[in-house]
């Protein structure tokens, strides 16, 4: 025999001690299964690997070998990016919900600051906030404020001075909003309490 012929020799007897001692393990595997539910699916997995066992060196003469191994990394891979983008869907989704939060609190403190300005208190504020990613983004689509007077006298039928002043206030503070936030008039909503 020559030496090309003992290594071809040697290989087909690791190769076959390979699938032998799969075989026993596999035998023992099956044997320590509690339930035969379980054992149609274990006895597909140590098929399928008994197949890969048998096939191997069909395989690395093919060169088919390194090609199952890519197409099992490229999909391993593929698999990973698919969860990599749900997980930045629901972190996006988070991270919109707090922006839309923190953006209502601020818009209610600079709106407290307003009403404040022309002698009203906010009770509260209730905005609708565009969160699309589009030239809108930010943009708020209608807002409703509950205000309260804070010096503004309250106005009674038979006063109209007093009913002129706070309607001449209530527009100033429409203006001021509309021109800090380019909401459009229709948009804005005051309501008004008495305390």
């Amino acid at each position: 025999m020559t030496a090309g012929n003992t290594i071809a020799m040697e290989g087909i007897f690791s190769w076959m001690k390979g699938v032998a001692v799969f075989l026993i393990f596999s035998g023992f595997l099956l044997q320590l299964l509690p339930d035969e539910k379980y054992q149609k699916y274990v006895r597909f997995v140590i098929g399928l690997v008994l197949m890969l066992l048998v096939g191997a060196p069909l395989f690395r003469l093919g060169n088919l070998e390194e090609n199952i191994v890519d197409r099992i990394h490229l999909f391993s891979m593929e698999q990973s990016r698919e969860e990599f983008r749900t997980e930045i869907r629901h972190a996006e989704e988070g991270y919109r919900e707090q922006l839309e939060a923190e953006y209502q609190d601020i818009l209610a403190e600079q709106l407290a600051e307003l009403a404040a300005e022309e002698g009203y208190e906010v009770l509260s504020v209730q905005a609708e906030i565009s969160m699309k990613d589009d030239e809108n983004f930010g943009a708020i689509q209608s807002l409703t404020i509950c205000l309260v007077t804070d010096g503004v006298a309250e106005s009674s039928p038979d006063d109209s001075s007093s009913q002129a002043e706070a309607e001449q206030a209530l527009r100033a503070l429409r203006r001021k909003i509309q021109q800090q936030y380019g909401t459009e008039e229709n948009d804005i909503t005051i309501q008004m309490e008495s305390r």
